[in-house]
Formats: C-alpha cells, sequence, structure tokens
C-alpha cells in the first residue's frame, strides 16, 4: 500500500533531496543484501538460475507468433533487470552460477558417449 505524504516532495529543497537519496542508498542496499544471500549458496544460485533461464527464459526468443509472446517478453524484462543486478555486484557468484548449472545439465549435445568417456559424435 503507497505510503499517504500529507507533505509532496519538494525536489527544490536540498534537505528532501538529500533524505531522498539517503531512502534510495538504503533501499539499494537491502536489494544487494537479499542478492548476496541467495548468490553465496549453491542452493540460492541454483533458483537464481532457475528463475532467470526457465522462469524468464532471458536466453529464449520471446516471439511466439501469438498473444503468450507479451508474456515471455515481460518476463524477460523482469529476468534482465536480476541479471544486471547480479553481474555487477556478483560477479564472479554468477560464473560458478553457470559452471553449477552446467555441472547439473544432462549432455543434450546430441553426442554419443562410450564407455570410457570418449565422444564418438552422432
Amino acid at each position: 500500500m503507497a505510503k499517504n505524504n500529507a507533505h509532496p516532495y519538494d525536489a527544490s529543497n536540498p534537505q528532501a533531496v538529500e533524505e531522498k537519496a539517503r531512502q534510495s542508498k538504503s533501499r539499494q542496499q537491502q536489494r544487494v543484501l537479499g542478492l548476496q544471500l541467495l548468490m553465496q549458496s549453491r542452493e540460492g544460485r541454483a533458483w537464481m538460475h532457475f528463475l532467470l533461464y526457465e522462469q524468464c527464459h532471458i536466453d529464449a526468443d520471446p516471439f511466439t507468433g501469438n498473444s503468450t509472446t507479451f508474456h515471455t517478453s515481460g518476463a524477460q524484462n523482469v529476468g534482465r533487470v536480476i541479471e544486471k543486478e547480479v553481474q555487477h555486484f556478483f560477479f564472479e557468484e554468477w560464473i560458478l552460477m553457470h559452471r553449477e548449472a552446467r555441472e547439473r545439465a544432462p549432455a543434450v549435445s546430441g553426442a554419443v558417449t562410450s564407455d570410457d568417456g570418449e565422444s564418438n559424435g552422432a
């Protein structure tokens, strides 16, 4: 629910501007702390990968040829905002998240692997 302020924001008032900047910085610090809590654990990184790639489909073509394009585009926009924040503040964990996701994913390259681990190419 929106906060009902008796006095509207006055951008010409240096004190009001300073207070807004302080509030904005505090909200940014809270978001970064939340991302840190997710990205510092293997489970959190797995959930972030799931959110970005399986729910927001940030690496997929959003155009479906029907009205679901709008839904997919919106989900991607949200995912990209999160992606940029994670990359900016937790780049090492971002890289680690992708390494861990590759470890979890089954091989889907189409190559046939022999019992000795050699790829025979399919």
